[in-house]
């Protein structure tokens, strides 16, 4: 699904402001896996920066983080199974 990280999947989003079925909200309770470490966390929250959306993540410590949305980090979206891998920068989690 590389719609999901592209530029037309962003655009529906803030086109009105207003969420949307089929938008970056959709990743909320996903499970994030870092591709490197291959942690798990959970996408507990979704801010729609314009250029530089967020995804709030709770870490397996019980902390949360701020992790970029961005095309270069993101390796696959799995709608299925709710996952999200990415390769993330290290020490970012």
């Amino acid at each position: 699904m590389n719609g999901l990280c592209g530029a037309p999947f962003l655009s529906r989003w803030y086109s009105n402001g207003a969420k949307k079925s089929g938008t970056i909200e959709m990743l909320i309770g996903f499970e994030l896996i870092d591709q490197t470490s291959q942690t798990k966390h959970e996408i507990i929250e979704v801010y729609p920066i314009v250029n530089n959306p967020l995804l709030e993540v709770k870490t397996k410590n019980n902390t949360t983080i701020l992790v970029p949305y961005q095309k270069e980090f993101i390796v696959k979206i799995d709608i299925k199974n709710k996952t999200l891998i990415c390769k993330l920068p290290e020490g970012l989690v």
